[in-house]
């Protein structure tokens, strides 16, 4: 029996990478978005106004840490953290 893969995240798609995306987009732009686990018509309006596209690859999602524990993403996807 074949798994379907998991990337790039689209509507449609369910899960927690999913679930782990919206916690992203939440955290940038707040109540627009809800914590279903389900790439809904928020879910795309949003990804499609962040990244300009329709769906988000493993390579992205894995740079802004969207699978690692919430203080541990990063919001800006083009974040340059500031050395003391």
């Amino acid at each position: 029996m074949e798994t379907t893969p998991v990337f790039p995240l689209k509507f449609g798609q369910k899960g927690i990478e999913v679930e782990r995306l919206q916690t992203w987009l939440f955290r940038k732009y707040g109540q627009a978005i809800a914590h279903t686990g389900v790439f809904d018509e928020a879910t795309l309006n949003l990804v499609q106004k962040e990244f300009g596209g329709s769906e988000v690859p493993k390579h992205l999602y894995d740079k802004l840490q969207m699978g690692s524990y919430l203080g541990e993403q990063k919001v800006a996807w083009n974040d340059k953290r500031r050395k003391k």
